[in-house]
């Protein structure tokens, strides 16, 4: 481990430097990878990020002061090299890379590795020390294609003439993304926008992104919107604002659509699974191609992620637990590699299944779904409630039948 930096529940604090990267707390100075609020935030002393992240923190936190570094332009600090590199996760994202005492350190922030055209790709860096995210860190998270995605959502559209499509995506980047995306399949007609992203895009188009034709749809009557694709936030899918809309087709964009059981708990017509981030085989594939000697994890799960917690390595492990001759098998494998997780996400698996077998009458019944080892403890759980399990239960502990 390098001596220099030091990873804390609030950031990473580099003490050559006297500075924090993404910290949740105010602190003097501020490395800032992106402008999502658990990587930035006001209150800092004085930041240092790229142009595009410093106006997003304009804009969503009011911050004031800062330092605009360009992508490939070294920085010093306290006898620490630091550059940003992009990340390709929204517009502005950056990787900081950090140079000292003959050490390098590569912390992404968030990123993926699939085309955007809203932002710069991710560029790969060789280092010492990867710190990566792994917000889909596990092997049931492969993103399909993001162009099929597109074609979806527009099929539904054009098979709906009478019905619009109201797609919940978050106000930065993913609504920016799906709307060029959009555009970049040939859908050029006017986009409904709800009002809480009417200033991130306009801060885009300013930035050069180009959008197309985007509208309120506040204010709008039904007819006018029929036909036509809405976005909103997430949290406005089944607001009463959505009420109005002309019989909605619910989409949402999120890599967590993979997952249809909570699709079907945000009750989700049409899931998109458009990412932001890697899934698993990017991850995986990053690590192998920057080749460090230490990889930390943040944000996701380090159990499935971390190199060290895969006996043999990722292949052979995922190979052995394919090749499980038994439930129990299955489970010490799991177990051993500390994918503790897994048993949730086959819980949450069954419960889709269900609902498919069911079809339309899936709405009709509420499936809960328990995991036990041979011992009767409790290893994972998921429900089709919204209000989740009846049962209340803690992993580990003994539940009567």
């Amino acid at each position: 481990m390098a001596h220099w930096i030091e990873p804390h529940p609030t950031g990473i604090y580099v003490r050559p430097a006297d500075a924090w990267i993404d910290p949740s707390l105010p602190q003097e100075r501020a490395l800032v990878t992106h402008g999502h609020a658990d990587h930035a935030r006001g209150g800092h002393g004085h930041v240092w990020a790229t142009r595009e992240t410093l106006a997003i923190m304009g804009l969503r936190y009011g911050t004031a002061s800062g330092t605009a570094v360009d992508y490939g332009e070294d920085v010093r600090l306290g006898g620490v090299t630091i550059r940003y590199v992009p990340a390709g996760h929204v517009l502005g994202s950056a990787q900081i890379i950090l140079d000292h005492a003959g050490e390098r350190v590569v912390v992404t922030g968030d990123y993926k590795r699939r085309p955007d055209p809203t932002c710069l790709p991710f560029e790969p860096v060789p280092c010492d020390i990867f710190v990566t995210e792994a917000t889909f860190g596990l092997p049931v998270f492969r993103h399909p294609d993001t162009g099929s995605e597109m074609d979806r959502l527009l099929a539904a559209l054009h098979a709906n003439p009478d019905r619009c499509v109201l797609v919940g995506a978050y106000a930065l980047g993913k609504a920016q993304r799906v709307i060029a995306e959009l555009r970049g399949r040939g859908h050029h007609d006017a986009i409904y926008i709800h009002g809480a992203l009417e200033r991130m895009c306009a801060l885009y188009q300013d930035f050069g992104v180009e959008l197309g034709a985007l509208r309120p749809a506040t204010g709008v009557p039904a007819k006018e919107m029929r036909g036509h694709i809405i976005l909103s936030p997430p949290s406005a899918l089944n607001d009463r604002w959505s009420r109005r809309l002309p019989d909605p087709i619910t989409a949402m964009a999120s890599g967590w659509m993979r997952v249809r059981q909570r699709a079907r708990q945000k009750n989700v017509e049409l899931p998109l699974v458009i990412s932001d981030h890697a899934d698993w085989d990017e991850l995986t594939d990053t690590i192998r191609e920057v080749a460090p000697n230490e990889t930390w994890i943040t944000h996701g799960r380090e159990e499935a992620l971390d190199p060290e917690e895969w006996q043999g390595g990722v292949d052979e492990v995922q190979e052995e637990i394919r090749q499980a001759a038994s439930a129990r098998h299955f489970q010490e494998l799991a177990l051993a590699n500390g994918l503790n997780s897994v048993f949730t996400l086959m819980c949450e698996m069954v419960c889709e299944e269900s609902h498919k077998l069911l079809g339309d009458d899936a709405n009709k019944l509420i499936v809960d779904s328990l995991c036990f080892d041979f011992d009767g403890a409790l290893l994972g759980q998921a429900s089709t409630s919204p209000q989740g399990l009846p049962l209340i239960a803690t992993a580990g502990s003994q539940t009567n039948g």
